[in-house]
Formats: C-alpha cells, structure tokens, sequence
C-alpha cells in the first residue's frame, strides 16, 4: 500500500491524462495525408487513452462527486460531463471510419481535439475545484488510489481499443505488401536461371565457331595433300 506521501489524489490523476491526450491529439493534427501509418498509431494511442480515462471517471470519479456535492449547480456538471463523454465516443468511431489518407479524416480529428480540449477544460476550472472543496483531501488520496489500480487493469487487458488499433495496422501492412507485390523484383534462383541462360549461349556459340574452325582446317589440310 502506497505511503500518503507517495500517493497521487484522484484529480492529479486525471489533469495527467488530460496533459497526455492533448499532446497525442496535438501530433495528430500536425500529420499530413500522406503520414497514415502515424495517423493510424497515435489514433489507436488516443483511442486507448480516452476509453479508460472516462471509463475509471465513470465508475470512481463521477459517482464520488455527485455524492459529495449539495448545489443543483454542482450537480449539473456531473451529467454534462458523461454526455461530452457519448460525444468524444461518436467523434472517435466516425474518425475511426474514415480514410486516414482523407481531407475528411483531418476535418474529424480537429474535432475531437475542441471536443476534448472543451471537456478538459470544464472539468479543471469548474469541476475539480468544486470536487477540492465538497471532498476531504485523505478521500481524493483514496479515490486517487482506486482509479490508478483500475487504470493499470484496463491497460493490461486492452480490450475493446488496442485490437481495433491492432486491425488497423494489419490493414496498412496489407496495403505495403500489396504494393511490394506488384513491383517485386526477380528472385534470386530466377536471377541465376537466366544469367545460366546468359552464359550459356555465348558457350555454345564458341563452340559451334571451336567445330567451324575445326573444320576448315581438317579441309585445307585434306587440300594441301591431294596436290602432292
């Protein structure tokens, strides 16, 4: 059991992942069309990121912050944030859907980078600190502890995001090979078939000019003798 000391308090946590996100979505909307195995890598990367932040939010962070909260007003936040949830989640499965090598693909992760960065935002200026004053600060500590051991069960299973990632780099390595194929160059038996080829034919030439050679002098010789 970590010390209190050594502990992180729940939304330290969560400003992390925050931090973490902003610099993947940040290298995802400086990529070009033509970078699609980098487009494919940091939005598996996102994706993963994403899904179980707002997954340990839902089932720790949330429910603890409505539960602690008195003001109608605090209480809002809390269902405006699962709803800005469903949308980052409807934002990544049509980028996800489109051609990475698209105009429409760049269009779609700009979006989700101003739906992400909105959501963040609201939560460290309005939520967290609302969260600071309604909860003592041993609970976030507790809290803290919970989400980061729910963290690491999620990243060890990757269920549900990386194989989808995994789907997608299967896709650009069909794509490579593709390519590969339609411009593959001779093996290397087929090379030393024909170059045998190659050097075969000047052999036999020179032995078919060996025999013509062989042949003239036989008769010049056949010639010569008769004469005497």
């Amino acid at each position: 059991m970590p010390t209190q000391k050594n502990r992180t308090d729940a939304i330290a946590l969560l400003k992390d992942d925050h931090r973490k996100v902003r610099a993947l979505l940040d290298k995802l909307e400086k990529t070009t069309e033509r970078a699609s195995d980098t487009r494919e890598e940091l939005l598996a990367r996102i994706e993963q990121e994403i899904k179980i932040h707002t997954t340990i939010e839902e089932e720790i962070f949330y429910p603890a912050y409505k539960a602690a909260v008195t003001r109608k007003e605090d209480a809002k936040l809390y269902q405006e944030a699962l709803e800005e949830h469903h949308v980052a989640d409807f934002v990544l499965t049509e980028i996800k859907a489109s051609d990475v090598e698209s105009e429409v693909f760049s269009a779609k992760a700009k979006v989700l980078k101003e739906v992400v960065e909105h959501h963040a935002r609201e939560e460290e200026t309005e939520m967290f600190s609302r969260a600071r004053r309604a909860m003592e600060a041993s609970e976030l500590l507790e809290l803290g502890t919970q989400m980061l051991e729910r963290k690491r069960e999620l990243e060890a299973q990757n269920e549900g995001w990386l194989p989808a990632a995994g789907k997608m780099l299967a896709a650009a390595a069909s794509r490579v090979t593709a390519g590969i194929g339609k411009s593959r160059p001779q093996s290397v038996a087929a090379r030393g078939a024909a170059s045998k080829k190659r050097t075969a034919r000047p052999a036999a030439g020179r032995s078919r000019a060996k025999t013509a050679k062989t042949g003239k002098t036989s008769g010049a010789k056949s010639a010569k003798a008769r004469k005497k």
